[in-house]
C-alpha cells in the first residue's frame, strides 16, 4: 500500500512545486522532486507517462501528462512505497494512470478535488465484498436496490412499474470502504439455482460474503412451505459450495410488510419467527412506503455492518453521543447518497422522500462553489440542519437535523463525530 501521494504543479519563476500532499507526514524534499523531474524531461516520449524511480528506501511511481506541457509546465501526481513494496508497484501503475489522464484533464480548482478523491481511493483500503440478493418473482428485490444503494425515494418507484429482473444481474457500489459487488437473482431462476445438482457454470453462491433472501407477506401466505425449504437449501449451499474464507452471513427480509392489516402485524410477525425458527437478530420485516420505509434502511445498514468496518465505526460512534432524551437524526452521505441514518426513537418521523431530494439540493448548491464550503446551516420544515464533511478527503458528508436542537449545539455534535471517525491526518 502507498505511503503517500503528493500533487506537484509548475510555477514559472519557482520551477515545480508542491500543491497538495498527503498524509501530512509524507515528505519529499526538493532534491527528490527534482531528480523525478529530470527523469522526465530527460525521456524522448511527448505523451503522458510513468516512471518508477528508487530513493534511499522509497519507491516513487510519477505521472507526468507530457502532451500538455505548453499550458501546465512538468506537473506530476507522484504515489510514494515503502521500499518492500515492489509486488504492489505493477498494478497500480495502471490505475495511477487512468487518474493522472483524468486530473490532469480538469481545471485548476477541479483538480483539487479530485485529488482528495485519489487520495480518499488510496487511503480508504476498500474492500471488495459481494452481496446476493434472491428471492421469487415481485418480491421487490430491485426496488430495495434501488431505493438503498441508488437513493431513489419511494414515490418514484411505487409510481412507476419496475421492469422484472432477467437472469442474473450484477452492479458495483461504493459503500464506505466496501468495493460491493451486488449480484439480484431473477425470481424465475431461483428454483433453477438452488437444486443441489444444477448445470451451471456461474455458481451466485460463490464467493458471497452476504445472502439476503426477500419474500412478501402474499408469498408467505400462499407458499411458506416453499420459503422454508428455500432457505434449507439456501443454508446448505452456503455451507458446501462457497469458496469464501468465511461462512457467508444470510439474512432474511420480509418486504412488503404494509400489505399486513395493522391489526394482525404482530400475530403476523410472531408466526413468521416460530415457522422460520431463525435466529431474530437476522429476519427484518420491511416496505419502501413512506411511513415504513426507515425499516428498510435501518435493517440494510445492520446487515451491511457484518463486513463494513467503517460503517461499525461510524455507527457506534454516532449511537454513542444520541441520548433518548434528545430529538435528532443523523444521515452519513457519500455522492448524493445515504449510506447511514440513525435517529433518536422519539424524532417526529422525517421522510426519507423529503430527505433525498434535500441532499440532491446540498450537493448542487456545493458544486457552485470554487472553493467547497465544509460546513454549512440549513432549515428544512422547522428542523433545524447542519451539514458538514465528516472525512478529511471531502467525500463523506454529515447531515444532523433537530426540531430542538440550536444550530450551534449540531454543529459542536458534528465536531465531536468527526474527531471519533477520522480516517487520518488532514490533506496540506
Amino acid at each position: 500500500m502507498p505511503i503517500g501521494i503528493v500533487l506537484t504543479e509548475w510555477d514559472s519563476t519557482m520551477g515545480t512545486i508542491i500543491r497538495k500532499s498527503f498524509p501530512k507526514s509524507i515528505h519529499l524534499s526538493k532534491d527528490e522532486v527534482n531528480k523525478v523531474l529530470m527523469s522526465h524531461s530527460i525521456s524522448k516520449t511527448k505523451q503522458p507517462e510513468i516512471i518508477d524511480l528508487r530513493f534511499q528506501q522509497k519507491i516513487i511511481i510519477s505521472f507526468c501528462p507530457k502532451d500538455k506541457i505548453v499550458q501546465l509546465g512538468y506537473s506530476m501526481l507522484i504515489v510514494i512505497f515503502h521500499e518492500d513494496e515492489q509486488s504492489e508497484i505493477a498494478p497500480f501503475k495502471e490505475k495511477l494512470y487512468k487518474q493522472g489522464i483524468h486530473l490532469f484533464s480538469l481545471n485548476y480548482s477541479q483538480r483539487n478535488e479530485y485529488f482528495k478523491q485519489i487520495a480518499y481511493d488510496i487511503f480508504s483500503n476498500k474492500l471488495s465484498r459481494k452481496l446476493l440478493i434472491l428471492g421469487t418473482s415481485g418480491v421487490g428485490k430491485t426496488s430495495i436496490k434501488k431505493i438503498f444503494f441508488e437513493s431513489a425515494t419511494s414515490d418514484e418507484i411505487l409510481n412507476k412499474p419496475m421492469e422484472p429482473t432477467y437472469g442474473l444481474v450484477h452492479y458495483k457500489i461504493d459503500y464506505f470502504d466496501l468495493d460491493l459487488g451486488i449480484a439480484d437473482l431473477a425470481g424465475q431462476e431461483i428454483e433453477h439455482y438452488l437444486y443441489d445438482s444444477f448445470d451451471s457454470e456461474i455458481d451466485p453462491f460463490d464467493a458471497c460474503d452476504l445472502v439476503v433472501y426477500v419474500f412478501d407477506p402474499p408469498y408467505w401466505e400462499t407458499n411458506s412451505h416453499d420459503i422454508i425449504n428455500h432457505l434449507k437449501k439456501i443454508q446448505f449451499k452456503l455451507n458446501h459450495v462457497s469458496s469464501s474464507s468465511e461462512k457467508p452471513h444470510l439474512f432474511i427480509l420480509c418486504h412488503k410488510i404494509d400489505l399486513v392489516n395493522p391489526e394482525r402485524l404482530g400475530e403476523f410477525k410472531d408466526n413468521i419467527v416460530k415457522s422460520l425458527n431463525f435466529n431474530e437478530n437476522l429476519l427484518f420485516f420491511t416496505s419502501i412506503k413512506p411511513n415504513f420505509i426507515s425499516s428498510l434502511f435501518k435493517a440494510m445498514q445492520i446487515i451491511l455492518s457484518n463486513i463494513s468496518e467503517r460503517a461499525n465505526q461510524i455507527r457506534n460512534a454516532i449511537n454513542g453521543e444520541l441520548t433518548k432524551k434528545e430529538k435528532i437524526g443523523v444521515i452519513v452521505i457519500q455522492n448524493n447518497k445515504i449510506l447511514l441514518e440513525i435517529s433518536t426513537s422519539d424524532l417526529p418521523v422525517f421522510s426519507v422522500n423529503i430527505i433525498i431530494p434535500m441532499i440532491k439540493s446540498i450537493y448542487n448548491f456545493i458544486k457552485q462553489y470554487i472553493k467547497k464550503p465544509e460546513c454549512f446551516n440549513l432549515q428544512v420544515n422547522k428542523f433545524n440542519a447542519y451539514c458538514s464533511e465528516l472525512d478529511e478527503f471531502g467525500q463523506e458528508h454529515i447531515l444532523l437535523f433537530s426540531p430542538e436542537k440550536s444550530k450551534d449545539e449540531l454543529e459542536s455534535l458534528s465536531e465531536k463525530l468527526k474527531v471519533k471517525v477520522k480516517l487520518l491526518q488532514d490533506i496540506n
